[in-house]
């Protein structure tokens, strides 16, 4: 459990923080600014990109790993949206350590459970292809697609059910396509922490409530972003069905295969 545990955590931790760690600046003024460099944003995306291009290629052989990952994303991102809308306007004193501290104990009772119950580790891989999907789809316009904060609340979590959905219909299809888009949406995630269009920031702008947070600002770099994840997506797919169109779906996942 160690290579998921690590990824999980040190991905987390760049998602929960690009905002005060890793940026460095003032989270009132963070819209007008520009954040330099740390090495351990440094350290952290290049952990992004490594894992999210093992994903993009090999994610349905890395399965047993991507349940653990996927349970951990979908309770630790529960987590953070929980605590940014329980956060106080001024924020709390020790932002920091709470976020990082909650985060991880959920992620870590999620992965656990995730990768022991597999029906759940499905889902929780069909949860995490919708949500990031839905974060693509909003983040082609400011503030995103969807202006409204309910409205964009209520679009993610119905793409978060349709993933679920889907994945037990078309299981081995879906969970291709997921961990394409995951592992794309990471790769670029961590680009971003080197390159800094901004796209970073809308991970954060459309969890929820924070009010530490800016709004989401988009750009012809981001666009950019967002075109190179679909490229990458597609190509990622692309050649996990010509890689593994031999093998038995039904053994890989640790069942009798039909007759």
């Amino acid at each position: 459990m160690t290579l998921p545990l690590l990824f999980a955590l040190l991905s987390l931790v760049a998602v929960a923080f690009a905002d005060t760690t890793v940026a460095g600046v003032n989270p009132v003024d963070a819209a007008n600014s520009v954040y330099s460099l740390t090495v351990q944003a440094g350290i952290l995306g290049g952990i992004c990109i490594i894992a999210g291009l093992l994903f993009v290629f090999f994610g349905y052989r890395l399965f047993r790993i991507i349940l653990f990952v996927a349970g951990f994303y979908v309770l630790a991102t529960i987590g953070f949206i929980i605590l940014s809308y329980v956060e106080p306007a001024q924020g709390w004193q020790n932002h920091d350590t709470i976020y990082l501290v909650a985060c991880i104990a959920f992620g870590i009772v999620g992965g656990l459970l995730a990768g022991f119950l597999v029906k759940l580790g499905l889902a929780c891989i069909g949860a995490m292809g919708g949500f990031l999907l839905a974060n693509f789809i909003l983040a082609w316009k400011d503030g995103g697609l969807i202006s409204s904060g309910w409205g964009r609340s209520l679009f993610l979590a119905l793409m978060v059910v349709a993933g679920i959905i889907i994945i037990f219909i078309f299981e081995k299809i879906i969970l291709i396509v997921s961990t394409s888009v995951i592992g794309s949406y990471s790769a670029l995630f961590g680009l971003d922490m080197f390159i800094q269009t901004g796209f970073v920031e809308s991970v954060q702008s459309f969890l929820g409530a924070n009010h530490t947070i800016p709004p989401y600002q988009s750009n012809g770099k981001v666009y950019g972003m967002l075109a190179g994840m679909v490229v990458l997506a597609i190509l990622g797919i692309f050649v996990q069905y010509r890689t593994t169109g031999h093998i038995s779906h039904d053994s890989h996942m640790g069942r009798k295969p039909k007759n």
